[in-house]
């Protein structure tokens, strides 16, 4: 193994946060070609038996089309979510169990994390260090809201992530 095999949280946490923005751009993308597409098939001038066919094949494969786009994104985001989870979780000294129920007609997996013998004390440093006052509660069953805080607080002085690190680090 060498430098390059570590993950850093921070990176993946980018990452994620990044596919998750040009994964909404995308879909947004194709609402805007979409409502075109509508703007052209609803047009009274163009009076035919083929063109209403085609229209209403259109209709029926944009349908299909946005609810397959909805379900994805919302696949998509849940696996970032769950990453990001899963390194604040890391970040705080909590055990996660990862439990997937594959059913008949869904599959999904769930989270449960459970504080870890140093997880307070590294809550009290990084209230500590970052000036805010966030609990074990929060960092077991909000965890994405603790990232975007400490994100946040990050965004707004670049000093921070440096005060973040030193604390999840005891240094």
């Amino acid at each position: 193994m060498n430098e390059n095999s570590y993950l850093n949280p921070t990176n993946i946490q980018e990452e994620s946060n990044s596919a998750i923005s040009k994964l909404e751009k995308d879909n947004e993308a194709i609402r805007i070609a979409e409502s075109s597409l509508n703007t052209f098939f609803n047009d009274n001038e163009i009076q035919s038996e083929a063109f209403a066919s085609l229209r209403q094949q259109m209709s029926d494969y944009m349908a299909v089309s946005q609810a397959e786009a909805e379900e994805n994104c919302q696949f998509i985001t849940g696996q970032f979510n769950g990453m990001e989870s899963a390194l604040i979780y890391s970040n705080f000294d909590c055990s996660v169990n990862f439990v997937q129920c594959d059913m008949a007609d869904d599959s999904k997996i769930t989270i449960y994390a459970q504080t870890g013998e140093n997880t307070a004390d590294i809550i009290a440093r990084v209230n500590e260090k970052l000036g805010i006052e966030i609990t074990e509660d929060e960092v077991v069953t909000s965890p994405n809201d603790v990232d975007s805080l400490i994100g946040q607080l990050e965004k707004e002085n670049p000093d921070n992530e440096d005060r973040y690190e030193e604390a999840i680090n005891n240094k």
